[in-house]
């Protein structure tokens, strides 16, 4: 469409100062209605910022629309290996007008089976992106960030989908730390059920990326447990952190950020 960058610039500028006054109706409303009209009030306000300062009112109008659409984040966090840790960790962030959420799979629970790699299915939720990632640092790991812009429709979705994986309920931690635990209603499984393959779940639903891809599998670090299970079962998908970073390469995100 082009145009000049002051007509983008004052009308995101006055697209975000609407949204932040609640001038663009209840950012928490949900379905394809409140979205839309939220969207149609964002471009008014772009429009009318960019004709007064100037601009042309269709260039602001499509930048603040299109801003306020991709007005969350969407972020993959890949820990890496430490001491005797070699597999790393996968969770997943969602930042949008409700805050923020990092959905943190694991084995935090009761585990059993050949070297543990079974257990209960416990979902952290952290309500706290700083929390969870100074506790991954705190272990000397290094965490990458793969990072998309999305909409507040597809972070919607993104929240019901781990919703609805609780479905026993969430409590408290006994740690008064800042998450709340579900014990889901599937078992850990260190092959098909484990944090990467819940991870890849959350950005499938987001950005409809396919996920069940064996060429993505890259062995280091398994341990004989894994290796067995690769060789002898027909593994569809990645199951350990490090298959994301061979994902990336052909998915590029928007940003990649690195914790440490």
């Amino acid at each position: 469409m082009g145009g000049k960058f002051q007509d983008g610039f004052l009308s995101a500028a006055a697209s975000a100062g609407a949204s932040n006054a609640g001038l663009l109706g209840n950012p928490n409303a949900k379905g394809a209605g409140a979205v839309a009209s939220r969207t149609i009030r964002a471009g008014i306000v772009g429009g009318t910022a960019s004709a007064l300062g100037g601009g042309k009112f269709a260039n602001g109008a499509w930048t603040a629309s299109f801003q306020h659409l991709l007005n969350a984040e969407l972020e993959v966090l890949v820990g890496g290996a430490y001491k005797d840790h070699p597999f790393g960790h996968a969770a997943l962030k969602i930042s949008d007008s409700s805050g923020d959420a990092v959905y943190d799979f694991g084995r935090y629970g009761k585990v059993w089976g050949t070297g543990d790699s079974l257990g209960q299915g416990i979902l952290r939720v952290w309500g706290n992106f700083k929390a969870y990632i100074s506790g991954e640092n705190a272990l000397g790991r290094t965490t990458t960030g793969y990072s998309w812009n999305i909409s507040d429709a597809d972070a919607a979705r993104v929240r019901a989908h781990y919703d609805g994986l609780a479905n026993y309920g969430g409590k408290p931690d006994a740690g008064g730390r800042p998450f709340t635990r579900y014990q889901l209603k599937n078992d850990y499984d260190a092959v098909v059920r484990n944090c990467t393959t819940m991870t890849l779940d959350g950005l499938s639903v987001a950005k409809g990326i396919n996920v069940m891809n064996m060429k993505y599998h890259d062995s280091s670090g398994l341990g004989i447990v894994e290796r067995t299970a690769l060789m002898t079962q027909k593994i569809m998908r990645p199951f350990i952190p490090s298959n994301i970073h061979n994902m990336m390469k052909e998915n590029s995100p928007d940003r990649i950020n690195t914790y440490r």
